[in-house]
């Protein structure tokens, strides 16, 4: 019923993550005829390399459907937010939808993600569980790690680049070109001493007024020279965050023109993919009260070469008619599970005005 012919033709998703038994009970039960002698150097034992055909054919990347289903809802506590389980295997990863307001990781006020995960699947060290982070007002996929090889090997895949993670944003106004990619070097903004985590784009502008501020403190004897140093150094340093993206649809939100995008990004910088759509598309993303028009965004609005005033009109008009959350969420992940040998591919698909009351009109 479950296998063809030729084993290596064949790999029910169903059966991906039994075990090396489940697997010898069910070929012996089954009137194909094959060597159970594969099997103990296959990809179930990814330790034992192997050149068999079995280990290379075996399982080839595995979509989770839409209707994986976990028992239940997680909660967060003291929060009317819980998390829905996308994927799991029960033993080394979950992969969860985060939902707007929620911080991925310990560190911030109330329960993380991670720590709800954790205290779900018993859990006792939260530290060994963050694979990586989603800022708090982004929504979407979070892996977490079960057991501290799974994070040793997620925490080296994203290193490697070898995870790829696809967003999806709405930001305000027309994109012109249908694709296309851009670098963006940012780092700390430390013209608000408040600001948090929020970016500059780092340029001869950025990097002349952050000077200024050093000798500035320096000729008063005050306190945080040696800080904003060490800010200008890593500016000076480190290197541009890289995204792809693509134009998927065109839409109008209350009378505001907006435009769809997919983004692939290929670094992981914070805030990248805001900084991103601000300063290279010229575009915020919607409901992004950081670095939409007027505030924290002023500095990097002012470097804009062609930033027109009529745009930053429909920023203000965006921003006074969307009573919704930041529309950006992460909608799809792919991993290799390195305990089954094979790619995972999750989705989780997002609707924006599912809680607003928004006159939505689609355009394309």
């Amino acid at each position: 019923k479950y296998f063809c012919t030729r084993t290596h033709t064949y790999a029910p998703p169903m059966l991906t993550h039994c075990t090396r038994l489940f697997f010898l009970i069910l070929l012996s039960s089954s009137p194909m005829k094959t060597s159970l002698s594969l099997l103990t150097t296959s990809r179930l034992y990814p330790r034992r390399s192997s050149s068999s055909l079995l280990q290379t054919k075996f399982l080839p990347p595995y979509t989770v459907p839409a209707s994986f289903s976990y028992p239940r809802a997680i909660t967060i506590r003291d929060s009317d937010a819980s998390l829905t389980v996308k994927y799991t295997d029960y033993r080394s990863v979950v992969v969860v939808s985060k939902p707007v307001g929620v911080t991925s990781a310990p560190g911030g006020a109330g329960e993380d993600v991670v720590t709800a995960v954790c205290r779900e699947f018993g859990v006792s060290d939260v530290s060994r569980a963050v694979a990586h982070r989603l800022d708090m007002e982004t929504s979407g996929l979070l892996i977490v790690a079960l057991t501290p090889e799974a994070q040793k090997w997620l925490y080296e895949d994203f290193r490697e680049k070898r995870i790829k993670k696809t967003y999806e944003a709405l930001v305000v106004g027309e994109v012109g070109l249908e694709k296309g990619e851009g670098s963006v070097k940012s780092a700390k903004d430390v013209s608000n001493p408040h600001a948090g985590p929020w970016q500059d784009v780092v340029d001869e502008e950025y990097l002349r007024g952050l000077q200024m501020q050093i000798e500035d403190l320096e000729s008063r004897n005050e306190a945080g020279s040696e800080y904003l140093k060490r800010v200008m150094s890593r500016a000076e340093t480190s290197r541009p965050g890289h995204t792809l993206y693509e134009r998927v649809g065109r839409l109008s939100v209350n009378g505001v023109a907006l435009t769809r995008l997919r983004l692939y990004p290929q670094t992981g910088r914070t805030h990248q993919l805001r900084v991103f759509c601000r300063s290279h598309l010229n575009r915020a993303i919607l409901g992004d009260s950081g670095y939409m028009h007027g505030g924290l965004a002023e500095s990097i609005l002012s470097k804009s070469d062609w930033f027109e005033n009529d745009q930053a009109s429909l920023e203000d008009e965006a921003r006074r008619s969307w009573g919704g959350r930041m529309c950006l969420h992460a909608g799809e992940l792919r991993f290799h599970h390195r305990d089954v040998n094979q790619e995972i591919i999750v989705r989780d698909d997002v609707d924006y005005f599912k809680n607003v009351t928004a006159d939505v009109q689609l355009l394309e």
